[in-house]
């Protein structure tokens, strides 16, 4: 997959990939180094969509930024757009 180094656009192009999965809404528990998925969607994603979008990382500290640089540590589904794009790059 790709580097952060490798994306050459911009923040608004890489969020305009995504596609709503909600994947990465999924809440996760760190556990030293493992991640366990738990299979609860955060309350803030609403028909959709984060309702709090802007504002995620004060609302839901633990909120999941996908970057170039983490889309293989997140576990995202080959069905993720992020996730296609890497793959397709």
């Amino acid at each position: 997959m790709q580097s952060m180094k490798e994306w050459t656009g911009t923040q608004e192009e890489w969020e305009a990939l995504c596609d709503n999965c909600g994947k990465c809404c999924e809440l996760r528990d760190y556990q030293g180094p493992f991640m366990i998925k738990t299979g609860l969607m955060c309350p803030m994603r609403k028909e959709g969509k984060c309702s709090v979008y802007p504002i995620r990382h004060l609302v839901i500290k633990s909120c999941n930024t996908v970057t170039p640089e983490n889309i293989e540590s997140l576990g995202l589904p080959n069905t993720c757009a992020y996730v296609r794009w890497a793959k397709e790059t």
